[in-house]
């Protein structure tokens, strides 16, 4: 408990802090800014307070239990609409009139509802815009550890894919603007080809509820959106610049977007973005070759007119990896030693300079798409993904390799996906609205150089159906999901004899969540769900030197299907001051597909690495994850997140290796508004990471690294010049640059984590 007295001292604090008498109450009505007619269910709020209300049959709100003082007033009527926003000094209690703005398109309900409780039977989570920019240069997936339940796979520090409840790869599923994403993401050091700036709405969907998205999405669902588009007749954009002190990274990027004058309904947007960055440094040595290089960019269009709405998005994600050097070792004693060791026998200095091993990839994606409200009960949603995945793998030459040209890659991987998405959505009645939705993947994946998977063709398709209710109290959605996946595969055996083989896969799932809301506080959501999804080709077929992730793995044929049965309960409680949640999570794995250390060194003419072999067993995982925020004043909060997941081998009765530890963060935040929107804010935290005690012994090439706690902080401004609104920030992580391994980094077998990094982040948004 040592290493939790800085946690109690800031909780201590933040306690000794509370106390200010609010009392004072804002009243008012919402209508229409066109048409003047009243608004139902507008969402209005006071920022930076827990103090909200939602506009009744009249319009009519009330906002009460407000202290006086400098705030600003927020009505949103739906996701799609820009958000009113109204300045002001409370003196008294005071009356106001809200005009906003309304749309037609309101589709995307599984967003985040963030002015009133959450009745959504879907247990979904969402970046906030302060995280976002706080965590902003970092991957994806350390941006989505800032959700409980979301930790990351890592292979070095820049390559992190998501993990939801213990669960990776093919069983989360990952919408690209809303196509599903579709790369080699098998890997455990194959991350997600998404450029985090331009994706600007960040959520999570987790539990049973998810099945309309695909039968992988046994963990859950992670969806990237870009900004929603401006309704502001002319150019507006924003742009940012990222500097971090380990690894001398920059990046910067810029959004540039026209709302037509000469064109009504005609919207084009542009981006781009770069990134790099040179060797890590641990506490006490630099990394070698962990440098990286990231460039993208996008184009988009949308057009509107009456009913309808047609839109097109091209993208391009590319970058060029680094992989730390002291992963690749050369004979069975020195990678034995290399494991055994404190710290990398060969010590690197900085340098921007990518060599081999490393990694290429471009990731192409475009969408067309076709939105449409028929009349007032049915709507629609049709649209055509093409994705193009071309990954190209860089090995350390050697006296035995047969590529020795640096310019030609040790193996690469093509892959082709076309995907068709429609949903039709009909309302049945006040409380009843029904989908139905069908999903098409046509897939192809071409391999070059050395083996690790074979070529192979893919073609999928799934029909869904799901039926909401909705009432003032109560909340439901059932849903059955059946799909067709083909798989056929090419690959040379005895002899170089082709072979052909076919796998044919097919199964139901399904879903049943309700939610129930007690007063004006407290909503209870439960749901239940049968979920499957077919092996990866690297499950059945990977045979040979992963040399991104250091390992030589081997796949298995005979595995089938993977079935789970999923529950899960969710308590929130809002209040004034207070907003907590509690998420309770069960899955059963029939067949779990679990990637098994053999706990034996294979030597290969590539060097010494550990060995992995996927094998099927019956499986149990099951967790909490909790959040608190309470706010003492109308500047002062504490925030307290817990998350913990259990997971056991129920074939063997074992624990399973590769599951996150517990994770406790405890942190104390600051936030004040001044005169013409100028906002403070300041944050510190402390986040500790218990050791992992629930692995299976002598099956891992090391035991689980120990606990630690890192200390945590960020301050930033926020200042408006007419009305274009600046951001400066900075951020330090490890502020006392402490020495520790993560559990689930791969290359913990060998180095530490980074340590201290101090970042400073610039955003401006102009319109």
């Amino acid at each position: 408990m040592k290493k939790l007295i800085l946690t109690t001292i800031m909780l201590g604090w933040v306690i000794f802090l509370y106390g200010q008498d609010c009392s004072l109450k804002i009243s008012g009505v919402v209508l229409d800014d066109h048409t003047e007619e009243i608004v139902v269910g507008a969402k209005v709020a006071v920022k930076n307070s827990f103090v909200k209300a939602v506009s009744d049959s009249s319009g009519q709100f009330v906002l009460d239990g407000l202290c006086p003082g400098q705030s600003q007033l927020v009505c949103l009527h739906h996701v799609g609409c820009e958000p009113f926003k109204m300045n002001f000094n409370l003196t008294g209690d005071t009356s106001v009139v809200i005009r906003t703005e309304t749309h037609f398109l309101e589709l995307d309900e599984f967003k985040i509802e963030f002015f009133v409780l959450d009745k959504n039977v879907l247990s979904t989570a969402k970046l906030s815009e302060d995280e976002r920019f706080n965590r902003s240069g970092n991957t994806l997936g350390k941006q989505l550890e800032a959700i409980p339940g979301v930790s990351t796979l890592s292979t070095g520090n820049s390559i992190s894919k998501p993990v939801i409840h213990g669960l990776h790869s093919n069983r989360v599923i990952l919408l690209n603007n809303e196509i599903r994403q579709e790369g080699q993401q098998w890997g455990s050091e194959h991350a997600p080809e998404v450029d985090p700036f331009l994706s600007s709405d960040i959520s999570v969907i987790k539990g049973a509820s998810a099945l309309r998205y695909g039968p992988e999405a046994i963990g859950g669902v992670i969806s990237v959106n870009p900004p929603e588009w401006k309704k502001k007749v002319g150019w507006s954009g924003n742009a940012f610049g990222n500097f971090s002190s380990n690894g001398r990274q920059a990046a910067s990027g810029i959004l540039l977007e026209n709302n037509s004058k000469k064109i009504n309904g005609l919207f084009f947007r542009g981006h781009v973005s770069a990134k790099k960055a040179g060797n890590i440094a641990t506490s006490n040595y630099f990394l070698g070759n962990t440098g990286l290089e990231e460039l993208n960019f996008s184009l988009a269009s949308k057009y509107e007119h009456g009913k309808h709405e047609w839109a097109v998005f091209y993208s391009r994600f590319s970058t060029e990896l680094g992989i730390f050097s002291g992963a690749h070792i050369g004979n069975l004693s020195d990678l034995q030693a290399a494991i055994n060791s404190f710290e990398p026998a060969v010590k690197s200095d900085f340098t921007y300079r990518i060599s081999s091993p490393k990694q290429e990839i471009k990731h192409d994606l475009f969408k067309l798409s076709w939105n449409t409200r028929w009349n007032k009960i049915l709507s629609s949603k049709l649209s055509y993904g093409y994705q193009q995945n071309d990954r190209k793998e860089f090995d350390t030459p050697s006296i035995f390799s047969s590529v020795q040209d640096s310019t030609i890659p040790d193996f690469r991987l093509q892959l082709y996906t076309h995907t068709v998405d429609l949903e039709v959505t009909r309302i049945l009645g006040k409380k009843v609205k029904s989908t139905f939705g069908a999903q098409g993947l046509l897939q192809g994946n071409e391999r070059a150089g050395r083996y690790l998977v074979p070529n192979f063709y893919k073609n999928q398709i799934g029909v869904f159906a799901l039926v909401d209710y909705s009432s003032k109290k109560w909340n439901g959605e059932g849903g059955l999901r059946y799909d067709v996946v083909q798989l056929k595969t090419f690959l040379y055996e005895n002899n170089n004899l082709l072979i052909k083989p076919e796998h044919l896969y097919h199964d139901f799932s399904s879903s049943l969540g309700v939610s129930r809301t007690f007063g004006h506080h407290l909503v209870l959501k439960s749901s239940v769900g049968y979920a499957w999804r077919p092996p990866s080709i690297s499950e059945l077929y990977s045979d040979g030197l992963h040399h991104g992730a250091a390992a030589i793995e081997t796949g298995d044929r005979s595995i089938s299907e993977e079935k789970s049965i999923q529950g899960n309960l969710t308590g929130i409680y809002k209040s004034r001051n207070l907003n907590a949640q509690v998420d309770l999570y069960h899955l059963y794995f029939m067949n779990f597909i679990y990637l098994k250390p053999q706990n034996e060194l294979e030597l290969t003419i590539k060097g010494a690495f550990p060995s992995f072999q996927y094998e099927e067993l019956a499986a149990r995982f099951s967790g909490i994850d909790f959040i608190l925020n309470y706010a003492f004043t109308e500047s002062w909060m504490f925030n307290t997140k817990y998350s913990l997941v259990r997971a056991i081998n129920t074939t063997e009765n074992k624990f399973l290796v590769g599951i996150p530890s517990d994770r406790w963060k405890n942190g104390i935040s600051f936030s004040r508004t001044f005169s013409n929107e100028r906002i403070i804010q300041a944050e510190i935290d402390a986040e500790y990471a218990f050791k992992q005690e629930r692995f299976e012994t002598t099956v891992d090439y090391s035991d689980p690294p120990s606990d630690y706690v890192l200390l945590n902080g960020n301050v930033n401004y926020q200042f408006k010049v007419k009305e274009n609104k600046f951001r400066i920030g900075v951020v330090i992580e490890n502020a006392l640059n402490k020495e520790y391994r993560n559990y689930m980094n791969r290359f913990r077998y060998y180095t530490a984590e980074m340590g201290r990094n101090v970042s400073l982040k610039i955003s401006y948004e102009f319109i």
